[in-house]
């Protein structure tokens, strides 16, 4: 697996919508570990109390990114997270901003880092400079130019019978499908931000299927102003407080809180298949590896189940996410897929752009 596209800060808000994983995720287990990437992917996992959390990440970047998130976390209010990380609704001052760095109780090389970066940012928001983010501002001025007022009258409706009138009767289907022939192509993803490492796409269809497919299923299941990946697409950033990511809810919030006090926290740099096989004196109970299948090399594709067997707990669950290349050669041996049991989760997903497995070990 290459590690170029990973060897960045690729990562700063969310490009998968964790609360598929915090609900499969069961309660209380020994230990889970979770692909880290902006530490977003991470944090809802505390809400289901895991007494060790492992964070694996190919970019130190994106592990001390975690640290920053996880550390925010464990001693602000709700409020004061959402004002320090810059999510809807509240502004903050750069002042509000420069004292909570000041007094979490973070590694020398986190605080450096985002010493360095904030005072890039003019003390500003971290949320929108990864390279993913930066990507779909980018995306966002094309949207507002081709969908015009309905970039943003789309997020009016504040429940699914309004929704559902607007996409039927108001929506321009003539600008959206000139929207989606524009950017739903590889060479313009990969030239904007794969670089080279797009995914080998296998799943049936052309590119631009695919994402208008996906974009049905995301205008079919929820209100687009309760879905973060639809404003960061249409208009850049996070306008609405009803989208923001699943961490940040009232009631998830606080039961992240108190599980990040209570538990283990590791961070580990390597290559996330490694880690598990090498966990075997601590088994794993369930692992999130987010689509970095998608990238794998045939062999590893073929074999990385089996080759976590080792490090992973009897029953151990792990969940996988595919991007355009669904791994459907892969060795079995030994798990038993229960896509079946999560069905409404993966449902609901926000983001709509991945194929998910859920896979669970088969006790001996």
């Amino acid at each position: 697996m290459s590690s170029g596209y990973f060897n960045t800060l690729n990562y700063t808000l969310a490009n998968e919508d964790t609360a598929l994983e915090m609900n499969v995720l069961p309660e209380n287990v020994a230990h889970a570990l979770a692909v880290a990437g902006s530490g977003a992917r991470v944090l809802p996992l505390f809400a289901k109390n895991p007494a060790h959390l492992t964070c694996v990440d190919l970019s130190r970047e994106q592990l001390l990114l975690t640290e920053l998130r996880i550390e925010s976390a464990r001693v602000l209010s709700r409020e004061d997270f959402l004002c320090f990380w810059g999510y809807p609704p509240r502004l903050v001052n750069p002042e509000f901003r420069l004292k909570v760095l000041t007094e979490l109780q973070i590694s020398q090389e986190c605080r450096s880092l985002f010493e360095g970066i904030f005072k890039q940012l003019g003390w500003t928001s971290l949320l929108y400079v990864g390279r993913w983010e930066r990507t779909f501002l980018k995306i966002s001025k094309l949207c507002r130019v081709l969908l015009g007022e309905d970039s943003r009258n789309i997020f009016a409706a504040k429940n699914f019978s309004e929704h559902l009138l607007y996409v039927t009767r108001d929506f321009s289907n003539f600008r959206w499908n000139a929207l989606v022939f524009l950017i739903g192509n590889s060479k313009f993803f990969n030239a904007l931000l794969y670089k080279g490492h797009f995914p080998q796409k296998n799943v049936p269809g052309s590119h631009r299927r695919y994402y208008k497919d996906a974009f049905n299923r995301i205008f079919a299941n929820g209100v687009p102003r309760q879905n973060f990946f639809l404003q960061l697409t249409f208009l850049g950033e996070l306008i609405f407080e009803e989208g923001n990511p699943v961490e940040c809810h009232a009631g998830v919030y606080e039961k992240i809180q108190a599980g990040i006090r209570l538990a283990k926290i590791e961070y580990k740099l390597g290559n996330v298949i490694d880690v598990v096989s090498q966990s075997s004196e601590n088994p794993i109970d369930f692992v999130s590896l987010s689509d970095v299948p998608s990238y794998f090399d045939e062999a590893t594709a073929r074999d990385f189940l089996t080759r976590m067997t080792v490090g992973l707990s009897s029953d151990a669950i792990v969940v996988a996410r595919y991007y355009l290349r669904v791994i459907n050669w892969m060795n079995q041996g030994g798990f038993k897929k229960v896509n079946a049991d999560f069905e409404r989760w993966i449902e609901e997903e926000k983001t709509q752009m991945y194929h998910i497995d859920i896979f669970r070990k088969i006790s001996a």
